[in-house]
């Protein structure tokens, strides 16, 4: 059951913005949208990273990202769902061993979850059918994404990815860096 709506105001305008229950298992989704929308709306489905969006860590684009998606939803609708799973879903201690094990061994973050044995991208998506149902939010959408798990997740909910919505984010060589790791070591697609 979502929480009653609040209007948050942010740098980027009033967002509408909505809590799901959270469980021993499952922590509670986060959807911000605003109204109205485009026929095919802007979607980002977006796991929560702390080093980059609180401490403003530099070396991947989960800040960035976070941050263009709100300013295009503030510009012309749409919702960012907001999922609590550090570490692609394995929990921030585990995340910070891998970063860990990267820095030692000098290897990429796929490499140093496979040599702690975690399974590299367990993340679960089934709440985001929650969220966007919570809002009558329409079934065919325009995705920000560049993980084929996320297009195949929404589809076996009953969502159609129209398209993968594109962002325009300066990168630097570094979270460039880390965006080819992810190609590499998960099967991302190519950033365009």
């Amino acid at each position: 059951m979502p929480s009653p709506t609040i209007t948050l105001p942010t740098k980027f305008g009033d967002l509408s913005v909505e809590i799901g229950d959270a469980s021993p298992e499952i922590p509670p989704w986060v959807l911000i949208y605003k109204k109205p929308w485009e026929a095919v709306p802007f979607l980002r489905i977006h796991s929560s990273c702390l080093f980059s969006e609180s401490l403003r860590s530099v070396d991947c684009d989960c800040s960035l990202q976070l941050e263009k998606s709100l300013e295009m939803i503030s510009q012309a609708g749409g919702a960012v769902v907001y999922l609590y799973q550090e570490g692609r879903g394995l929990g921030l201690f585990q995340k910070v061993l891998a970063i860990s094990k990267q820095q030692e061994l000098g290897v990429e973050t796929a490499e140093a979850y496979k040599q702690l044995g975690y399974e590299l991208d367990p993340r679960q998506y089934s709440v985001v059918a929650e969220a966007l149902e919570s809002i009558d939010f329409p079934k065919c959408v325009r995705l920000a994404t560049n993980n084929p798990r996320k297009v195949a997740a929404l589809e076996a909910v009953g969502y159609r990815v129209d398209e993968r919505a594109r962002m325009q984010i300066e990168v630097t060589e570094q979270v460039s860096d880390y965006l080819q790791s992810k190609v590499r070591g998960l099967g991302h697609y190519e950033r365009d």
